[in-house]
Order: C-alpha cells, then structure tokens, then sequence
C-alpha cells in the first residue's frame, strides 16, 4: 500500500512540475516570439517590403546573347 501512494505521489509531483513549467516558463516565452512575428509582419506591410526579393529577367550565371 505504501508503494502505491508513493507511486501515485510521484506522478502527480511530475504532472504537477510539467504543467507549471508549460504554464510559467514555456508560455511567456511563445508569447513574446509570437509578438515578434507580428512586429516583424506589420513592419514588412507598413514599410511596403517583399518578403523576398521578386526575381524578373535572366539569371547572371546564365550565357547573355551578343
């Protein structure tokens, strides 16, 4: 009986650790990654900046025609 209640105890104490870790660590840090994405997001529409550059015309590796 001792060793159920120990087992028992063990897994609520480990529950309990990984919950207050996803709770207080874990979830202010994806907080603030998501407001950079967003920062970064409405920097890129507000400055009027592709995402990435748009690529027109022949690649410069490519043989240009006399």
């Amino acid at each position: 009986m001792m060793e159920q209640r120990n087992l028992i105890l063990a897994i609520v104490l480990s529950a309990s650790i990984l919950l207050g870790w996803m709770v207080f660590v874990d979830g202010p840090r994806m907080q603030k990654e998501q407001a950079a994405r967003e920062a970064q997001k409405a920097a890129e529409t507000v400055g009027g900046a592709p995402a990435a550059p748009s690529v027109t015309g022949t690649p410069p590796s490519a043989p240009q025609a006399a």
